[in-house]
C-alpha cells in the first residue's frame, strides 16, 4: 500500500477580487518540494528523506506531530510553503497601531493520520511619505517612527503604489504558512 504525505495549503489572507480594488493589492508565492521517506526510526522520531535530486536529509520530528508511528519507508512527502502580502489603504484618522501578530497551529487528533499546520501573520499600519513613480519606490513611516523606502517590482503593486499620496495610511499584512498531512492512496 502506498501512502503520500500531502500538504494542505492554508488560506492565509483573502486574495480573491483584489485586482479590481485600487485600494488593495496582494501577492503570494508558493513553493513546493517532494521527497521520499527512505527510512524511519520510530524510537528516535527521525526520518531520512530523499529529494528528487537524490539528496538525503535527516529530519527529527518532535512530539507535537501525533501518530508518527503511521509513517513508513516509501511514503512520499510533499511540503508546501506559502508566503503572502496584502496592502490596503485604511481610512485616514483610524489611528496607526503597533504591529500585530497572530500564530495559528493545528495537528491531527489521536488516531487520525499524521497532520500538522502552522500559519504566522504580522500586520502593521504605515503612513505614506512620498511616491517616486520614476523609480517605482515608496517611502513610508512605521509606527515606531522609522522611515523606510522600498522599491516595488510587481506590476500590480506598482499600480497600487502609484495611486498613493503623502499622508495615506496603509495596512500591510505579511503571512507565512506551512501544512502537512498524511493520506493513504486507495
Amino acid at each position: 500500500m502506498i501512502r503520500n504525505i500531502v500538504v494542505v495549503s492554508l488560506a492565509c489572507i483573502p486574495l480573491v477580487g483584489l485586482a479590481a480594488d485600487p485600494n488593495k493589492v496582494s501577492s503570494e508565492n508558493v513553493t513546493k518540494a517532494t521527497a521520499t521517506v527512505r527510512s524511519v526510526d520510530h524510537d528516535s522520531r527521525s526520518l531520512v528523506l530523499r529529494t528528487s535530486d537524490g539528496v538525503d536529509t535527516l529530519v527529527m520530528v518532535g512530539p507535537e506531530v501525533r501518530n508518527f508511528e503511521q509513517i513508513e519507508a516509501g511514503d512520499t512527502v510533499t511540503a508546501t510553503y506559502r508566503e503572502a502580502l496584502l496592502a490596503q489603504v485604511v481610512p485616514k484618522g483610524s489611528g496607526m497601531s503597533e504591529p500585530r501578530s497572530t500564530i495559528a497551529k493545528s495537528r491531527a487528533k489521536e488516531g487520525e493520520l499524521p497532520a500538522a499546520a502552522v500559519s504566522a501573520s504580522v500586520s502593521t499600519d504605515v503612513v505614506i511619505q512620498s511616491v517616486d513613480q520614476s523609480f517605482d519606490t515608496v517611502t513610508f513611516k512605521r509606527p515606531d517612527g522609522v522611515v523606510r523606502t522600498v522599491a516595488v517590482e510587481n506590476p500590480d503593486a506598482t499600480k497600487f503604489v502609484h495611486g498613493l499620496k503623502p499622508g495615506d495610511e496603509v495596512r500591510v499584512t505579511y503571512t507565512e504558512a506551512t501544512a502537512i498531512a498524511l493520506s493513504k492512496a486507495e
